[in-house]
């Protein structure tokens, strides 16, 4: 198959191929969003349930104004059957295939198709779900070089990068290369959860069985109350609830766990935390503009408190700020510890012209395509600026069509105010769409719209590639 769909290395940015994570997207971001810590002991099934309710949530929170009217009920109609799936907990296994760590599976050896697999199955093209099987059972939906697929998404109005976000990965036959990993890779949050009560070791000696149910049974010689704990903790890591389709091989090891301070795994959370604009939707808010937040995190018998003061002073931005920070630490939870963290970070604006450039092109392009007063092929250019405060930015389309640049006015701006809103939690516990320009933006772009009779053809070949593949469901 030639290679028309491809996603760029840069968007694997969740996580590794062979590492732990649940997506190649997102990384366990849904397990951290849904319970505030990494998932630690959480069984396969759990993870990839609670994965897929994040990504549905996500998407179906996507402006999809741009999409046609098919498009959109295609789209929502193959969410709906997401849920559906998502909640049969029925997932792919994997078997003797010679990756390390977690990596999707499209059909496993039982007929299950994995997330995207059973979307495209249930649209009516199982022919395309299998033959993408028959040569890319492992691959990564970034590795997927299929223009059939690539076709299907688009009609069924999702892109790559969606696709990409919903695949999971499945756990891998459990070996002691997999468990070592575990236990080191979740050492950290074993100890948050036991140096609550107990005052943590610098290292801590575990001996460890691998069990024919692919359960792990970890013990330890040493009778301190921290290592007791730690040891009934990661016994859970291994629950031989997972699905193979091969026989487990036993193991048994010894090895020894560094236990870093809670302090010190504190201040590593708190520094990979980002408090940008695009990451909290704290900011903006009204009154004023928020450049710099300066916060103090403290942790003990009453569990996470973070005050934030911001410059200028915002009290709205310091108690979004604050409720964010707390939230994402409340792992740490109350316990017998006295930890702190002080710092600063630079709150960069919502806006600028690289994001208003990017943005623009895009509502211009839907905006031209939806306005079209012509069955020709046409390009046309459309200037902005955004000053600080206006309520919208001034566009400037440069056409003598007047219906055209009518049309087109009215449906950028209602692009660019979805973009550019940010959910704000009101005094009587409401929420609004707020939307405010917080720095100054320019930008020109220049879009070009084929002609309507070479997009129907475009529409047409690619529906026509849609019922050959029906057709081959019946050999």
């Amino acid at each position: 198959m030639c290679g028309v769909l491809y996603l760029a290395a840069a968007l694997l940015v969740g996580a590794a191929p062979g590492g732990d994570a649940i997506n190649a997207v997102l990384g366990d971001r849904s397990w951290i969003a849904a319970h505030g810590s990494a998932p630690v002991n959480a069984s396969s099934e759990d993870r990839i349930a609670v994965h897929l309710a994040f990504v549905e949530a996500k998407l179906r929170s996507v402006d999809t104004s741009a999409l046609t009217l098919a498009q959109r009920e295609r789209r929502t109609h193959l969410l709906d059957i997401l849920a559906t799936y998502r909640r049969g907990g029925v997932f792919p296994r994997r078997g003797v295939d010679g990756y390390v760590g977690r990596r999707p599976r499209f059909i496993d050896d039982r007929g299950v198709h994995c997330a995207v697999g059973h979307l495209i199955a249930a649209s009516g093209h199982a022919a395309l779900a299998r033959s993408i099987d028959a040569e890319l059972e492992y691959a990564y939906v970034a590795q997927m070089n299929v223009p059939e697929l690539l076709d299907w998404a688009r009609a069924h109005g999702f892109t790559v990068e969606e696709l990409a976000m919903i695949q999971p990965g499945y756990s891998p036959v459990p070996t002691e290369a997999s468990t070592r990993a575990a236990l080191f890779g979740s050492a950290d949050a074993l100890t948050l959860r036991c140096a609550r009560k107990h005052r943590p070791p610098r290292s801590v000696r575990v001996s460890i069985t691998g069990l024919p149910d692919a359960s792990a049974d970890v013990s330890s010689q040493s009778l301190d109350p921290f290592t007791a704990c730690f040891v009934e903790e990661a016994s859970r890591i291994e629950r031989g609830r997972g699905a193979y389709d091969q026989t487990i091989q036993t193991y048994a090891f010894e090895t020894r766990i560094p236990i870093r301070p809670p302090q010190r795994i504190l201040e590593d959370r708190i520094a990979r935390i980002r408090l940008s604009s695009d990451d909290t939707s704290c900011t903006p808010r009204p009154k004023a503009l928020v450049r710099e937040a300066r916060f103090d995190v403290r942790v003990g018998s009453e569990g996470v408190e973070a005050n934030v003061t911001t410059v200028p002073a915002n009290a709205e931005v310091a108690t979004c700020l604050a409720d964010y920070l707390e939230q994402g630490l409340r792992d740490f939870g109350p316990g017998a510890w006295r930890l702190r963290v002080e710092g600063e970070r630079r709150i960069a604006p919502r806006v600028g012209s690289r994001w208003f450039q990017k943005r623009l092109q895009n509502a211009a392009y839907n905006a031209a395509l939806k306005c079209r007063t012509t069955d020709d092929a046409f390009a046309v250019s459309v200037s902005g600026f955004g000053r600080v405060d206006d309520p919208q930015f001034t566009l400037d389309v440069d056409s003598e069509d007047e219906a055209l640049v009518a049309c087109m006015n009215t449906e950028m701006q209602d692009h660019l105010r979805r973009a550019l809103a940010v959910s704000r939690k009101k005094s009587d516990g409401t929420f609004e769409r707020y939307v405010r320009i917080d720095a100054a933006a320019t930008a020109k772009v220049t879009v070009e719209v084929r002609a309507k009779a070479d997009m129907e053809r475009r529409a047409k070949e690619a529906q026509e590639r849609r019922e050959r593949e029906k057709s081959m469901m019946h050999f």
